[in-house]
């Protein structure tokens, strides 16, 4: 679990894992991207707790809504 708090772009999807700085690469706009890509497609709600992660989820999804897990949509949108 520590080493998957430690890498939290490799991490996406690992239960448990909710609590993870982004700080490193939050602000790189294809990490960001890939970080937010990889939470969608894992339906890793556990990871939308930082408001910057959030909006880059929200950033990703676009005007897709429909094509976003149910479970997911509702944890954002929360």
């Amino acid at each position: 679990m520590k080493i998957a708090r430690a890498w939290p772009l490799s991490s996406v999807g690992v239960a448990g894992v909710s609590d993870v700085d982004v700080d490193p690469f939050i602000d790189h706009p294809s990490l960001r991207r890939l970080y937010a890509d990889r939470i969608v497609e894992r339906r890793d709600a556990s990871r939308l707790g930082d408001p910057r992660v959030r909006a880059a989820v929200r950033e990703a999804i676009g005007a897709h809504d429909e094509l976003v897990p149910a479970s997911l949509l509702e944890s954002l949108n929360a």
